[in-house]
C-alpha cells in the first residue's frame, strides 16, 4: 500500500512539475520564408514579475503580459519610447505560445482595426508625417504577421 501511495504522489508531483511552463526570458523575433521585413533585430523580454519590453532599432514597446492555460499569450502594451521621448501607445496583441516559441495562428480584424488607431494615434501626438493612406491592408498585414514568430533564446529563473 505505502508504495502505491508514493507511486501516485511522485506521478501527481511530476504532473503538476512539467504542466508548469516558464514563459520568462529572452526571445527573438523570426520571420519564416523568403521575406525580410521588420523582424530583424526585434528582442522581446518577458520578465518574471509580468512585465515585458520589445526593442527594435527604432522603439522600445512597455507594458504587461498575462499566460492563459500555459498556451494564450497577452501582450497589453502601455506605452512605447522612440527618440528619448516617452508616449503612451495601448494596445493588445495576442500570441500562442507552444515549445519555445510565441506566434500568430489567427488574427481578429478588430485586432488589426485596434492596431492600427493605436499607431495611428501615436504618430498624430508626436506629429509625424506617416501617412496611414499607406498603411498595409489588413490582408498584406494578417499574412506577414503570420510568418513571424519568437524563438526563445534566453530563460529567465523565476524563484
Amino acid at each position: 500500500m505505502k508504495k502505491y501511495l508514493f507511486s501516485i504522489f511522485t506521478l501527481f508531483v511530476l504532473s503538476t512539475s512539467f504542466g508548469q511552463t516558464n514563459i520568462s526570458g529572452e526571445y527573438k523575433l523570426y520571420t519564416t520564408g523568403d521575406s525580410a521585413d521588420i523582424s530583424q533585430g526585434v528582442i522581446l523580454k518577458l520578465n518574471c514579475n509580468n512585465t515585458f519590453i520589445q526593442q527594435d532599432t527604432i522603439a522600445t514597446g512597455y507594458g504587461k503580459w498575462f499566460i492563459k492555460n500555459n498556451s494564450r499569450l497577452t501582450l497589453q502594451f502601455d506605452s512605447i519610447a522612440e527618440n528619448n521621448r516617452m508616449d503612451i501607445f495601448k494596445t493588445k496583441i495576442i500570441y500562442l505560445f507552444e515549445d519555445g516559441r510565441i506566434y500568430r495562428k489567427t488574427i481578429p480584424k478588430k485586432e488589426y482595426t485596434d492596431f492600427k488607431n493605436s499607431v495611428q494615434n501615436y504618430f498624430k501626438s508626436i506629429n509625424s508625417p506617416f501617412q496611414f493612406a499607406n498603411f498595409e491592408s489588413f490582408a498584406i498585414y494578417k499574412a506577414k504577421e503570420l510568418k513571424r514568430y519568437y524563438q526563445k533564446l534566453k530563460s529567465y529563473s523565476c524563484d
